[in-house]
């Protein structure tokens, strides 16, 4: 009876590890669609911006820079803080949102932690990766998943608040990927705390993946380095970067 006791408990526990598992490697993804000709800048808070109207969560991947949602050549903006509308309307309440993963495939992205259109609005903030079994909670630079092709992609930080993550990769992951990623983070109120490793890759052919922390920026990670001729640029008066303490 004691025997069987004891592997009636070991199962539960094998069951309970394993649904921990599978959990954490299959989030939801929902899709950024908030980026178009006639409204580059949007909330990151307002569900009418994301594929099914549903704003991402701390157990969703947020994947931005499908085909679908890039114009050519532009700069898509999207803020964290308060939001209204050019021309008026509903105020979209900013604040600090939370993804579990957050890719950006291609494209060119700014992340704005301050309000938008809004006077005295509240700004706002990022939280990325609550998934430790997640090799990158943060992408940057990705093979396109239909096509196969490579593509570029770029990220600027900026705005009052800070962006928290896990892990980050600019650049590939694989080694048959092409792809290239351009992070800057920029800005004396604007803070990066990075709470384990960011990778900078480049790619096989040679084009290089970049890494930038400006102007007074602050860039804090438990470890960061570069390989295949990526690059790093630490530059600005009262830009900071500290190594995270163990």
């Amino acid at each position: 009876m004691k025997s069987s006791f004891f592997f009636l408990n070991a199962f539960v526990f094998s069951i309970s590890v394993l649904l921990t598992i599978q959990n954490a490697n299959s989030q939801t993804e929902i899709r950024w669609e908030g980026a178009g000709p006639t409204n580059a800048q949007a909330s990151f808070h307002d569900g009418t911006f994301w594929q099914g109207l549903t704003v991402p969560d701390n157990s969703d991947t947020a994947k931005f820079g499908s085909d679908a949602t890039l114009v050519p050549g532009g700069t898509h903006e999207v803020y964290f803080g308060d939001f209204v509308p050019l021309g008026g309307g509903p105020v979209t309440a900013g604040g600090i949102a939370e993804v579990g993963r957050l890719t950006i495939e291609g494209g060119s992205f700014v992340f704005d932690f301050n309000s938008f259109n809004a006077p005295n609005g509240q700004s706002g903030g990022l939280r990325i990766g609550d998934t430790p079994l997640i090799s990158s909670t943060l992408r940057v630079g990705m093979m396109d998943p239909f096509s196969g092709n490579s593509q570029f992609a770029s990220l600027v930080v900026c705005g009052s608040g800070d962006l928290i993550t896990e892990n980050t990769t600019v650049g590939p992951s694989l080694t048959t990927d092409e792809s290239t990623g351009d992070v800057t983070i920029i800005g004396p109120s604007t803070r990066w705390i990075n709470t384990n490793s960011v990778s900078v890759r480049s790619a096989n052919s040679g084009t290089s993946s970049n890494l930038r922390i400006l102007d007074g920026a602050t860039f804090e990670a438990r470890s960061f380095g570069v390989s295949r001729g990526g690059t790093m640029l630490f530059s600005g008066q009262g830009t900071n970067v500290a190594a995270l303490r163990s």
